[in-house]
């Protein structure tokens, strides 16, 4: 990105601790939307998923409003950070992706997915994953998050980007030249 006129700077974001308190606000959410559907089909969720969604229904008010108070933590960190940088650049996901396997069955790994994406979709800050490449036969992503309205800026700089990279989705792939 730099040969193409990029200037890459480090932006800390100290908001690790917050993070988990996050995932309160996103399970009451996630319930509440999610509701109807649960009544009325549940079959259509993996038991895994439809028992996450339903303990969305027991958290408390109170830690719903801490929640939201947190959230408001992270909005104000991707604000100071994006009024340093355009556009923050970081791995879509903190490890690599789980085999089918592993994810239908509620592997620790399954958590640790949303770590990245997560913390974007709470800010409200628009974001787009972009191909990267393969490691061990599994795709890899580089998230770009733009400012918040900012989704044309965002698209055109995630264009550049994908030229740069020039990925091909099955080099590397087992079974694929």
């Amino acid at each position: 990105m730099a040969g193409a006129g990029a200037e890459l700077v480090p932006v800390p974001m100290d908001i690790a601790d917050l993070v988990p308190m996050l995932r309160v606000a996103m399970f009451a959410e996630a319930y509440v939307f999610h509701q109807p559907t649960l009544d009325a089909s549940p079959e259509l969720y993996s038991p895994d998923l439809r028992h996450r969604l339903m303990a969305g229904q027991y958290v408390l008010a109170q830690d719903y409003i801490r929640a939201l108070r947190v959230r408001r933590l992270v909005v104000e960190a991707m604000r100071d950070a994006l009024a340093r940088a355009d556009v923050l650049a970081m791995p879509t996901l903190p490890v690599l992706p789980p085999t089918i396997a592993e994810a239908t069955t509620g592997s620790p790994a399954v958590t640790a997915l949303a770590r990245n994406t997560s913390v974007v979709n709470q800010s409200g800050h628009p974001a787009v994953s972009v191909p990267m490449g393969m490691a061990g036969g599994l795709p890899m992503g580089l998230q770009l998050v733009g400012q918040a309205f900012g989704d044309h800026d965002l698209l055109a700089v995630a264009e550049v980007v994908e030229g740069l990279v020039g990925f091909e989705p099955y080099r590397g792939a087992p079974g694929w030249p």
